[in-house]
């Protein structure tokens, strides 16, 4: 058997077909990736990351309730972090 035959994982039908009659095997698709929580809006995170000074790890953490309390703080003069 040929040396390609059995690195890929196909069986020895969907092989011949592609390459006989170019047919792809199919293939399972990653799981995409799904957000969760609600979008927080990208010039809320710009703003957040460098006017208040959080890091985007901290804002993953934040709810987006959170997100626009803390950028509220900010613009009030309060303490952001």
């Amino acid at each position: 058997m040929h040396r390609f035959v059995l690195q890929v994982p196909t069986g020895l039908r969907d092989f011949w077909l592609c390459v006989d009659k170019g047919v792809l095997p199919s293939r399972p698709e990653p799981p995409a990736a799904t957000p969760t929580g609600e979008a927080l809006d990208a010039k809320l995170v710009r703003d957040l990351i460098h006017r208040v000074g959080l890091s985007e790890a901290d804002i993953a953490k934040l709810t987006k309730a959170e997100a626009v309390q803390r950028w509220r703080q900010y613009l009030g003069g309060g303490a952001a972090n």
